[in-house]
């Protein structure tokens, strides 16, 4: 669930380590099962440890700073081990030759320093093939900004008047689901491609989604959550493994980056939209404009996969 700068520099680094092309969507179906298993553990974790310590007297405030703690920690333990990262997962520098016709006599060949804006240099190819990445997946994050975590966690809260240790179990249920759901992948991937996966697997799950606000009761609503994230996170694996290979290896961590970084946008900005609607008696809605924004999302990929040489690629 990392967007922030990690993902680019993680994804490029899994890459690089990846000599077969074929075997991207495997290794990044395994990177995210096992990021989605541990986000599933925090959930619970989180849900059981703030209704053990409310029921035992502890206001909600101070237990939530206690969940804010574990997370601090946890950062602590991220920063020790990126640091004992070994130096060859770093992009090797261009080497710039000055040897002439075997001029014995000539100088030694000079390693051209980066400069700060370098990574961003795409050639003309990528830049198209970029810009359309960007604006699909801004419109897609933008949509997944609507539904994240912790509105549903208060929407269930809202109109099913559900604990935090539900919430808990529901959100690692969603979790658990989305990752074994990745490993599917891969076997989908083999048999229609990258791009079809993507959209084949994100359209039915965004039916689903719009069908939540529709359910009669708690169990159905949850039932239809749960069978959502059996699909929705299985064009993961895929999108990093296209993005990944879309594009030349040298600039590669700037196009993850840059990806990144509309999603960010696109994830930061879709809550501004769910907190009105809140507000103002219309939480239903969000889940029906969420799915609908998605399903575009996946028409317009398909479309521009089809009419371009992406999907080759």
């Amino acid at each position: 669930n990392e967007v922030g700068p990690f993902t680019a520099v993680e994804q490029s680094i899994v890459t690089s380590q990846i000599d077969d092309p074929a075997d991207r969507t495997p290794v990044f179906a395994w990177y995210g099962l096992i990021g989605s298993l541990a986000s599933a553990i925090g959930s619970a974790v989180c849900g059981a440890t703030v209704t053990s310590l409310t029921s035992k007297g502890t206001s909600t405030l101070d237990a939530y700073r206690v969940i804010a703690a574990i997370y601090g920690g946890v950062a602590v333990l991220l920063l020790i081990n990126f640091a004992s990262l070994s130096k060859d997962v770093e992009v090797k520098p261009k080497v710039v030759a000055q040897v002439e016709n075997g001029d014995s006599n000539a100088p030694p060949p000079k390693i051209k320093k980066r400069g700060i804006l370098d990574g961003l240099k795409l050639a003309p190819e990528s830049r198209g093939i970029v810009t359309k990445l960007s604006l699909l997946f801004t419109l897609d994050s933008f949509a997944g900004g609507l539904v994240q975590a912790s509105f549903l966690s208060l929407y269930f809260h809202q109109k099913f008047g559900v604990d935090e240790s539900y919430l808990g179990a529901m959100l690692f249920g969603t979790n658990i689901f989305a990752a074994f759901s990745s490993l599917a992948a891969s076997w989908v991937v083999k048999k229609v491609g990258l791009i079809n996966t993507m959209v084949y697997t994100h359209l039915p799950s965004n039916v689903l989604l719009l069908l939540v606000p529709f359910m009669p009761n708690l169990t159905w609503a949850t039932i239809m959550l749960l069978a959502r994230f059996t699909i929705s996170q299985m064009d993961t694996a895929p999108r990093s493994a296209f993005v990944a290979g879309v594009v030349p290896a040298e600039e590669r961590t700037a196009v993850i980056g840059i990806t990144t970084i509309v999603r960010t946008i696109g994830l930061a900005l879709g809550p501004l939209l769910t907190g009105y609607l809140a507000d103002n008696g219309k939480f239903d809605a969000v889940f029906i404009i969420s799915g609908a924004m998605k399903i575009v999302y996946d028409i317009l990929l398909l479309l521009s996969a089809r009419q371009t040489d992406m999907a080759k690629k």
